[in-house]
């Protein structure tokens, strides 16, 4: 910029030397008068074409130096430090400079956002039976340089106590932008294939692909289920229109089975929506819970382990204003109805308009506000095992994919297999 003022002062100076101006004399004899006129006229002339030449030239010196020395102001890629590299070294290609992607996570929230909606939105508005849906609430679980793993939540309008509509994504760097694949959808396995093993143990992958498989679902038994607390325990029975929930007891909730532990729409006070995924690819739903324990996603729970108290915190929306948790089936990327299933010993049943659900066990029936028993599970083998459950949550894997996916094609992701003593249907 000093260039351009010193080139600017000089043009000013060319126009307007000093000392040489035009002064008005006093007219004389002999048409001096004409004279001084006819010189004033044409030095007004040349002043005003000298000012449009020294607009004209400040506007190309202008132009050239912004092309020089650029604009103050300008945002400026700033070097990372860590990639600083010796005077020798040898600098990478530009190839390599172009594909190092953009990893920001306002970015990738926002992707995940739109593609909720556009994706999962009409689903979940016919769920609530609502025309809207809350803003997308979307937490990061793990990530690695191009693919992060987390949860999403679309939340029921205010005043609604339906269920929250959530689901599971993977999202990976393909060019410069991020792209989202949802549970329950063949991106999503295709995903999980392709996922490098920094950010998805092999067990865990078999299970979310065992968790997204229809075929799964439709075998998917809940008899070795237990009601969500102490078996002996009588609760009582809460019921609407979207589900179940209970209340009562001691109100701590404990896990159904064993299973693999995800959240949703995590508090710092310790609420949200907890779902166990377990080995027959069924998940179970746990919210309105508070003093949660603190649960890494991904870790693997033991039936009756300890997940929050009974409460009325639902930073999901939706829910209930009364003490209780409520209680849900869920498999990949939509809700399972309660009714028909058999659960804790109790089966439940769709009621009237005014009971909703309503359980049975032999010839008793359990309508809303009457107690139920956790009965516990029958006895028996119980469900498969979990790939990893033997010996600590975090013990080492079978080996899964590289630190960055193969392009071979891989066969689809076999499910853990089941023990000798249970008969395959």
């Amino acid at each position: 910029m000093r260039t351009e003022r010193r080139i600017s002062s000089v043009c000013w100076i060319i126009v307007f030397p000093k000392g040489k101006t035009v002064s008005r004399r006093k007219p004389g004899r002999g048409g001096g008068s004409s004279l001084l006129a006819r010189v004033n006229r044409i030095s007004r002339i040349a002043l005003v074409t000298n000012i449009g030449l020294v607009i004209v030239l400040s506007a190309i010196i202008e132009r050239v130096a912004i092309s020089a020395f650029g604009v103050r102001g300008s945002i400026t890629e700033v070097p990372d430090p860590s990639n600083a590299q010796p005077s020798d070294a040898v600098r990478p290609s530009q190839a390599t400079q172009t594909a190092r992607p953009p990893i920001r996570l306002a970015a990738l929230t926002t992707t995940v956002q739109q593609a909720a909606l556009a994706q999962r939105g009409a689903l979940a508005r016919r769920t609530y039976g609502t025309k809207t849906t809350g803003r997308p609430i979307v937490q990061e679980t793990r990530s690695t340089r191009t693919w992060t793993f987390g949860t999403t939540a679309l939340p029921p309008p205010k005043g609604s106590q339906a269920m929250p509509e959530v689901s599971l994504f993977l999202a990976r760097v393909v060019g410069r932008q991020w792209r989202v694949a949802f549970s329950g959808t063949k991106t999503f396995t295709a995903f999980l294939e392709a996922a490098p093993a920094g950010l998805m143990p092999n067990s865990e992958r078999q299970l979310l692909a065992r968790y997204g498989s229809a075929t799964a679902a439709s075998k998917a038994d809940t008899k070795n289920l237990m009601l969500p607390w102490l078996q002996g325990q009588t609760w009582s029975l809460v019921a609407d229109r979207y589900g179940v929930g209970f209340t009562g007891g001691d109100g701590k909730v404990l896990a159904a089975a064993d299973g693999r532990v995800y959240r949703f729409c995590t508090t710092s006070s310790g609420g949200g929506l907890i779902m166990l995924i377990h080995s027959n690819g069924l998940a179970t739903e746990y919210y309105q819970l508070t003093n949660q324990p603190k649960l890494t996603p991904g870790d693997i729970v033991k039936r009756g382990t300890y997940l929050g108290k009974v409460g009325t915190d639902h930073p999901c929306g939706g829910g209930s204003d009364e003490p209780q948790v409520r209680f849900g089936l869920r498999h990949a990327d939509r809700v399972v109805s309660i009714a028909g299933h058999t659960v804790g010993g109790w089966t439940f049943h769709e009621g009237t308009d005014l009971d909703r659900y309503v359980a049975v066990r032999d010839d008793r029936q359990v309508l809303p506000g009457e107690d139920v028993v956790n009965l516990g599970v029958p006895k028996g083998p119980g469900l498969p095992g979990l790939p990893g459950l033997t010996g600590s949550p975090n013990e080492s894997d079978t080996p899964g994919n590289p630190a960055e996916p193969s392009t071979r094609p891989s066969p689809l992701l076999p499910t853990p297999k089941e023990p000798r003593s249970v008969k395959k249907t």
